[in-house]
């Protein structure tokens, strides 16, 4: 395909769409470089964010991993590392686009960090700092926290803080 990347291909950006998989040894194969045991392979990096062309191949490798559970492969069910191995490649969203940073082994794996956690992360946390303006505002539009302003030029200390992006996952 035109919009993946080839393996040797440099990539313009640091992090990529990419879709990946657990290393698996009785899937993969076994591998000198320890370090593969716990990362993700990269399964394809894509240039452009052409959400049909990624679920198309993401949708293969999900079957593919359906027909390895409900097979009667008990080892490629099991993993040294993750113990409920069988539970994370039977979801439905296992192979699923993640923005990734792609790493290159010098024994030419590729591996990759995933960065889509950060984002929800982000995403739960202003969600909970937009419910805490909603309350500010609700306090500040009380008769007493408006007179307060005007006599003092400041907000009552409980809807003094205005909470903003600056700071927000420190707490």
């Amino acid at each position: 395909m035109l919009n993946e990347y080839e393996p040797e291909e440099i990539s313009i950006t640091k992090y990529n769409i990419v879709l990946c998989e657990l290393y698996n040894t009785y899937i993969h194969g076994m591998t000198s470089n320890t370090i593969v045991k716990y990362h993700y392979l990269i399964i394809c990096r894509f240039k452009l964010f052409d959400i049909n062309d990624i679920n198309d191949i993401a949708d293969v490798y999900s079957e593919r991993y359906i027909e390895f559970v409900e097979d009667n492969h008990v080892s490629i069910r099991k993993h040294s590392i993750y113990k409920n191995y069988k539970n994370i490649v039977s979801n439905e969203n296992y192979i699923k686009p993640e923005i990734a940073e792609c790493i290159y082994l010098p024994t030419n794996e590729c591996i990759c960090i995933i960065k889509t956690f950060w984002i929800k992360i982000i995403q739960r946390k202003w969600k909970s700092i937009l419910l805490e303006r909603k309350e500010i505002i609700k306090k500040r539009c009380n008769p007493f926290s408006i007179k307060h302003k005007e006599l003092y030029g400041k907000w009552p200390n409980e809807c003094l803080h205005y909470p903003t992006i600056k700071g927000m996952l420190t707490i």
